[in-house]
Parts: C-alpha cells; structure tokens; sequence
C-alpha cells in the first residue's frame, strides 16, 4: 500500500466513524446500517448481539423509542492499530450526551472495518465496551 494509499484509507476510516454517529443520531437507519458490511456482527455486553445489516438497522429504529431523552453520540481518540490492504483494526472512545442528564455513557467501540469492493470503508465487526454508565440513563436493551 503507498503512502499515499495508506493516508486516504486513514481519512476515509476517520470519516466512518463520523458518519455512523451522524446517521445514528439524525435517525437514519438506511444510512446507519451503510457504515457497516452486508453480514456485520454488532456485539455488546450490555446492548446484546446483533448480526446482518439489516438487524443492526433496527438499533436507530429502537432508539427513536427514547423521545427528548435520545443520547447523541460523540466519538474521539480514534485509532488505526493495524492497516494491512484492505482491513484495519482500529478502536475508538464514545460518549453518549442526554438532553436531559448531560453525559450518559463512556465506552470504546473495538472494530474490524474492511474496504469494500465499491471502494468504501465499512464496518465489518464490532465490539462495543461499556466503561461507564449513569445509573440514570437509558439504553437499547437486549
């Protein structure tokens, strides 16, 4: 992979991350459900285990049962551990903001995200690690 090569993958990666939370928090699922491949694995300790892209659409969907007290998403620290062709590891810090509560959760999204055969970048497992929640908050439950 050129270096040149290697920094768009960078940039595209960074994107999907941004992507996914505007699509998950402007009740998107369509768009969402994009960020990740066809047969995606969705895994969480708290939220349960989701499989297909189809599946995972349905989380915005349950989501939008939460009314004035949606959490926003906001993603940082996003890194790139392993780039090789077209799979990366990468990890990423989240924390969900509640109109009504102020920060709700903290946590780390671990995924494997692949370069897709029409050139974009997709979500193809993730693992989301719960560190903290506010005893107040809501969630997508199993």
């Amino acid at each position: 992979m050129s270096e040149i090569d290697t920094l768009s993958a960078h940039v595209q990666i960074q994107n999907l991350y941004s992507h996914y939370s505007f699509a998950f928090d402007g009740d998107d699922p369509e768009d969402m459900a994009n960020c990740f491949t066809q047969d995606a694995k969705w895994d969480s300790e708290l939220h349960g285990h989701f499989e297909g892209r189809d599946t995972i659409k349905g989380i915005v969907e349950m989501a939008k049962n939460f009314g004035t007290r949606r959490p926003y998403h906001l993603t940082m620290n996003v890194m790139i551990r392993q780039l090789e062709g077209d799979t990366a590891n990468c990890s990423a810090r989240f924390m969900l903001v509640e109109n009504t509560l102020g920060p709700t959760a903290f946590g780390q999204y671990n995924d494997v995200i692949v370069k897709e055969s029409d050139g974009l970048w997709r979500i193809e497992h993730r693992q989301l690690v719960e560190i903290w929640r506010h005893p107040a908050s809501i969630s997508v439950n199993k």
